[in-house]
């Protein structure tokens, strides 16, 4: 069984692996990353626990941004392909405006020529 001075000589956690772990959570991106790179050095350095919270942040991290790569790349891809279609179509409603006006036109001249 453990005693109590078993768990007095732990070395504390780190301060800054906690924070960027924290703030990982609300995709504070930016901070988090920064915190829980200084954290885990921090654990590097002075032995302090905490490393795995340093590290879970960056992984959490991690996903937060390739999360929002996929968002703005479907959202770039969507809109340009809306663009394009929106073009198309555009393109076919000015292509059967200008054949209708052509038919008239031909309608019209046949007409002129009947009559005379």
């Amino acid at each position: 069984m453990a005693t109590n001075n078993q768990y007095q000589n732990l070395p504390p956690y780190s301060g800054l692996c906690i924070a960027g772990f924290i703030t990982s959570f609300f995709s504070l991106l930016p901070i988090s990353i920064v915190l829980s790179i200084l954290g885990v050095k921090d654990c590097n350095l002075t032995g302090k626990r905490g490393k795995g919270l340093g590290i879970a942040a960056l992984i959490i991290n991690g996903i937060y941004v390739l999360v929002i790569v996929i968002i703005l790349f479907t959202t770039v891809f969507a809109a340009g392909v809306g663009n394009y279609v929106g073009r198309s179509r555009r393109a076919d409603r000015s292509e059967r405006q200008h054949n209708q006006a052509i038919e008239v036109v031909d309608d019209a001249i046949d007409r002129a020529a009947r009559d005379r």
